[in-house]
């Protein structure tokens, strides 16, 4: 079976890619983020806020956005380290990679039609707009996506840390779902949630949980991957009213994690 992979460097993508079932053919496109500076996503950051909020009060979260930004970039280096520590995977362990700036480069769409995959995988790639969807999947591709978050109540970023901070460690899980326009709302193929103790939750960080989440969605995969290869798929019905969309975690959502941590402590 021919496989597309659209992905970032991360060593959890590192790890998932390198341990896919053998017996397929893959084509791996890394969307290549390092060319991205901090200047760029302040921008991004502003004219977002300024759609959200108007003219000001934009302008006033953004400044504070600078000021929070290199706390939440040393978090963020903490979180891959503590993977990367784990996963000792350095590159992918393949001879089909391409590189892309973004992958809703027109590159993209001609490195994935030219490999003509049955099945095209998405992990940790920046939003994928809809143009690029729709003419993937002319030829009859199908996009699945992995969230490491139980759609529909956890979706966005940094889903575990999300759920500590809700005391809802028993919602830590992964899905594997069809790929859509929206941010984690496609149809679910499969959804799984790890098991923990749950007299210990606060001992559990959440790089923690992300290394187990990524040990459950290899075994998610491979087993999607030999249903898809002979054609016995079949998707879980799941079906929920709570539908939340999270972002990237500020200075005072870290503060009460910590705050949370050791209180839970003592």
């Amino acid at each position: 079976m021919d496989i597309v992979v659209l992905t970032q460097k991360k060593p959890s993508s590192y790890f998932l890619v390198n341990n896919f079932e053998k017996c397929n053919n893959y084509r791996i496109i890394v969307e290549d983020r390092s060319y991205k500076n901090h200047f760029t996503l302040i921008i991004k950051r502003y004219k977002r806020s300024v759609r959200s909020y108007g003219f000001l009060r934009g302008l006033l979260s953004t400044i504070l956005f600078i000021f929070e930004l290199p706390f939440i970039a040393f978090q963020n280096y903490k979180f891959s380290n503590f993977l990367g520590n784990r996963f000792k995977d350095r590159n992918f362990n393949y001879d089909e990679i391409f590189s892309v700036n973004n992958i809703n480069d027109k590159k993209t769409i001609n490195l994935t039609i030219e490999f003509n995959p049955k099945v095209v995988i998405v992990i940790g790639t920046s939003i994928i707009k809809k143009n690029v969807i729709t003419q993937i999947k002319k030829n009859g591709a199908k996009i699945i996506n992995w969230h490491a978050g139980v759609t529909p109540e956890y979706r966005g970023v940094k889903s575990e840390f999300y759920c500590v901070l809700n005391d809802e460690i028993d919602m830590v899980g992964s899905t594997i779902h069809y790929l859509d326009a929206g941010v984690d709302t496609g149809k679910i193929i499969k959804q799984r949630k790890i098991n923990l103790d749950q007299s210990e939750k606060y001992k559990y960080n959440h790089a923690f949980l992300r290394f187990k989440n990524v040990l459950l969605a290899l075994e998610m995969f491979n087993e999607i991957l030999d249903e898809m290869r002979n054609n016995c798929l079949i998707n879980e019905m799941i079906k929920s009213s709570k539908s939340k969309l999270y972002s990237t975690p500020r200075l005072k959502d870290y503060l009460k994690f910590y705050y949370l941590s050791l209180k839970n402590s003592l």
